[in-house]
């Protein structure tokens, strides 16, 4: 670790404020932007972690995923606050959690569904009990077990001041079958960003949205490029619920009728996701079917229904219990994840049947670690995120010391062997289930504003730009761009020139994607220039050198 990396005990918030270096989390998400100037909006920056107890001292553990600039990935552990305070951390078995970066990408808060941290790692003013029920009264230090139950959003027209947290978490339900939950309600809760010399405090509260008994819901821009729809399927029926985050607060409900209902009235619903573009919506029972719908990101309505039917295809495992959805970097592949199976379907391809499903030849990746804590045949998918380089990373349902890695998502494959790449992402401790969820921050206006359009600002979008860290390398080669705007109509490359001006690496950077990592070895040691082309044209050019 650099000397300007190391940690000193309080200096985390220090640490964390620096754009540049990336050295305590891990950096991921999607981008694009319109018409509506979006700036960085790297909201999405760090990717916390945590476990309930290390195995050698049997205390809460708490750590960031982050890129390692000396081959592939590692993490680092902060100085954690005294006991009596740390037990607050546990992010183990806890799919229900997030962070928050403003714009430019400084660590803001985070959130385990039961309470709401600052950057110093203690619990936020007033961030205390949040979705409150059975689960949190019986076990107050434990998580609220709901796969990506938090939805970290920047208040439209006041990022810099305020920022919402939509939450959800899980119930007790007398009348369910055994081993099922109904949700808490929809709740937000409103954050000033600015009390508190920064720290920030929570200033409403389990404020709700929705009191209808609803399945996992998803968020996405408006077309405008400030508001953010809020689209929540009600279990059991085929209603969608829709609300817009504006200025003004929420508004809404507005409800539509679409689609089949599911056969019968059960809890085991698949991930709810919205594409990168925010066109598509993906929902669906496990044991029934996946729906598949187009999204109209003026409007808020849902259009063009498609169902894939599960029950009657055991090839399809897996699915009973529930499964994750991701989508690719266009928006094109949605990915789906049973439990020991993953499957891509073409959206694109008309009509979406069962053979349009492709079975990848991927297998549940085991770290060498995992053998050691488990007494099972193998271990699970649970959950997925797109990150900022275009891969998919994928969390594991059992205690696991790594996280399951996909590159080259946004190709076409056929189920033999010449699918794509799966890889482990290690981790210091383990990690049972928790995968942070985030939105499509950099999803911007759509070209034409809609009626609903209330305000346009005439901030002027940032140049496009290119940092490469750290310099001189001896390792791995971080490229972060920001872009004034990340449409899937824009082509970004990265073009790397040696000393005589010949060209040595090129890279495409993934639609809505911001970073690519350079691997160790992959040039010599020598002095290079790394040229950004934007819309076919070079806007900056940065030397940089490697050491061996």
């Amino acid at each position: 670790m650099p000397p300007d990396r190391k940690v000193a005990a309080g200096g985390i918030l220090k640490i964390l404020t620096m754009m540049k270096v990336i050295r305590y989390l891990l950096i991921f998400t999607c981008s694009i932007a319109y018409i509506f100037p979006l700036h960085a909006q790297k909201h999405d920056r760090y990717w916390p972690f945590g476990t309930a107890y290390s195995e050698s001292n049997f205390k809460p553990v708490f750590f960031f995923l982050e890129f390692d600039y000396n081959g592939g990935y590692e993490v680092e552990v902060p100085p954690q606050p005294d006991s009596s305070k740390s037990k607050f951390l546990i992010f183990d078995s806890s799919p229900g959690t997030t962070s928050y970066s403003d714009k430019e990408g400084n660590l803001k808060f985070m959130s385990n569904s039961l309470r709401i941290f600052d950057t110093t790692l203690a619990v936020m003013q007033n961030g205390d009990t949040i979705n409150p029920g059975f689960f949190w009264k019986s076990s107050p230090f434990s998580t609220n077990y709901l796969p990506h139950g938090l939805r970290a959003l920047p208040a439209p027209d006041d990022e810099d001041h305020y920022a919402y947290l939509i939450h959800q978490g899980f119930d007790t339900c007398h009348k369910c079958p055994s081993g099922f939950y109904k949700l808490t309600p929809l709740y937000y809760s409103k954050i000033d960003l600015q009390a508190n010399g920064g720290l920030g405090a929570v200033v409403e509260k389990n404020q709700i949205i929705e009191k209808v008994k609803g399945a996992p819901y998803s968020v996405t821009k408006h077309a405008n490029g400030r508001d953010w729809w809020i689209l929540l399927p009600e279990q059991g029926i085929n209603h969608y619920r829709r609300y817009l985050l504006t200025p003004e607060g929420i508004l809404g409900p507005w409800i539509q009728e679409i689609g089949a209902n599911p056969k019968e009235v059960v809890w085991k619903p698949l991930q709810a996701s919205f594409s990168p573009t925010g066109d598509k919506f993906v929902f669906g029972y496990g044991n029934q079917a996946i729906f598949l719908f187009d999204f109209d990101r003026c409007s808020g309505l849902l259009f063009n229904f498609r169902e894939l039917p599960l029950t009657d295809y055991q090839d399809l495992d897996g699915f009973k219990y529930g499964a994750g959805t991701c989508f690719s970097s266009s928006g094109r592949f949605c990915y789906l994840f049973s439990s020991s199976r993953i499957y891509q379907m073409d959206t694109e391809q008309e009509p979406l049947s069962i053979d349009t499903i492709v079975a990848l030849n991927l297998p549940v990746i085991l770290c060498e670690k995992d053998t050691l804590l488990s007494t099972y045949n193998g271990f699970e998918h649970w959950l997925q995120q797109l990150g900022p380089d275009g891969n998919i990373y994928i969390s594991h349902k059992l205690k696991s010391y790594c996280l399951s890695r996909i590159d080259n998502v946004d190709k076409k494959y056929d189920g033999t062997e010449n699918g794509p790449h799966l890889s482990s992402v290690d981790l210091p401790s383990y990690c049972d289930q928790s995968l942070p969820y985030y939105p499509n921050y950099r999803l911007g206006a759509l070209v034409g504003p809609c009626d609903t359009l209330t305000s346009v600002r005439a901030d002027k979008p940032p140049a496009a730009s290119l940092q490469v860290y750290p310099n001189p390398s001896a390792g791995d080669i971080v490229t972060e761009i920001t872009l004034p705007d990340y449409g899937l109509a824009q082509t970004t490359e990265l073009r790397v020139f040696d000393a005589s001006g010949k060209e040595v690496y090129s890279w495409r950077y993934p639609a809505y994607s911001y970073l690519h990592v350079i691997p160790a070895g992959r040039l010599s040691a020598g002095v290079y220039t790394a040229v950004l082309m934007y819309k076919a044209s070079p806007v900056q050019y940065v030397k940089f050198s490697v050491v061996r």
